[in-house]
Parts: C-alpha cells; sequence; structure tokens
C-alpha cells in the first residue's frame, strides 16, 4: 500500500477539486477534529481525510484510494470502540457530515370485492394527503395518469417547459400519452 503522503501535491489538489466537501490535511484546519473517535485512547493519523458531503464524494474518494493503492478507513458515526474508523496513513473516508436522509414510501392495497372501492381508496387517499405535509416532490417513475395539475408538480417549471416543446417536437399528436403524460406545448 502506499502512503498518501507520496503522492504529488498536483495530485492531491486534483482529489480535492473534485470534492464538494473537504479534503483535510495534518495540520490543517479540522484535522485534529475529523481524527477524533469516540474512543480517546485512539490516536491514528490518516495522510488524508475526504470530509464527503454526498454520494459523488464517496465515489470519488474510493476511486482515488483505488488507483492510486492507499489504505482506507471509513468514519460513519466514529463509535467503534477499536477505532476502526481511522487509519494511519492512507485515505480516511469521513461520512459523519452526511446527514441528510431521503425515503420514498409506495402504499398497494388489494381488495376483491368492487363494492369496497371507495372505502380501500378513501383510506390510501387520505393517507397520501396526510403524507403530503413531509413531501418535496413527486417521483415520477410512480405516477399514473393524475392530471395535467400533479404532473405539472412533479417538475421545476423551466424542466416541465422544455419537456413540452420536445413533446411537440418529437409527439405533436400526443400518441404516448399514458402516465407521466406532458402535452405538446402549444405552438408559438
Amino acid at each position: 500500500m502506499v502512503a498518501a503522503a507520496t503522492l504529488g501535491p498536483a495530485l492531491i489538489d486534483a482529489f480535492r477539486a473534485s470534492l464538494r466537501g473537504a479534503l483535510l490535511r495534518p495540520g490543517g484546519d479540522g484535522y485534529d477534529a475529523a481524527r477524533q473517535v469516540w474512543n480517546g485512547m485512539i490516536d491514528r493519523r490518516p495522510d488524508l481525510i475526504a470530509r464527503c458531503a454526498g454520494a459523488a464524494d464517496v465515489i470519488a474518494a474510493v476511486t482515488f484510494a483505488r488507483t492510486h493503492g492507499l489504505v482506507v478507513s471509513v468514519r460513519g458515526g466514529g463509535h467503534n470502540v477499536t477505532g476502526n474508523a481511522v487509519c494511519d496513513r492512507g485515505l480516511m473516508i469521513d461520512l459523519s457530515p452526511m446527514k441528510g436522509i431521503r425515503v420514498g414510501i409506495d402504499v398497494f392495497s388489494i381488495w376483491l370485492d368492487p363494492a369496497e372501492d371507495e372505502r380501500h381508496l378513501g383510506w390510501g387517499r387520505a393517507f397520501g394527503t396526510a403524507l403530503g405535509s413531509f413531501s418535496r416532490g413527486v417521483y415520477v417513475n410512480e405516477m399514473g395518469n393524475e392530471g395535467e395539475e400533479r404532473i405539472r408538480a412533479a417538475y421545476n417549471p423551466a424542466t416541465f417547459d422544455r419537456l413540452a416543446r420536445l413533446k411537440r417536437q418529437y409527439d405533436p399528436s400526443n400518441f404516448f400519452h399514458l402516465n407521466q403524460n406532458i402535452k405538446p406545448a402549444a405552438r408559438a
């Protein structure tokens, strides 16, 4: 395995530029705090600490380590008593800045008696409405033909307008009109 300290400054600068999060080095701001874990007896010193801001940073860090043969450790919450989250030398991939989560919920119900349609559809709609205040949008691939207003809400306005123009160009008769239908834009 290679020590990251032996890599040239141009490689490390290129790696730093590829990250949204910070890349910390010994002696730099935040380095000592980032390498500390719950067990105070652990005093390891990675050559680099990638403080990942998202999945792309994790991919970049793993790729960089693999490409250059670096020892890697991964820190989540830093609670492992043996300190495996911190390596000596090498690259520590710090996931602790990644606090956000996304949750997708699908609700399915099956019933056989058509006389129960209203009851089952009613609780499904009520459930969806109750979750709506926690939603940040609509997952387009899960939509049915829910009406233009709902489909518009799934896109930001510029994207919706661009898709409508594309629809006008490639499907002016609206042949492909099922599920997530965006109607062709009117001619200008």
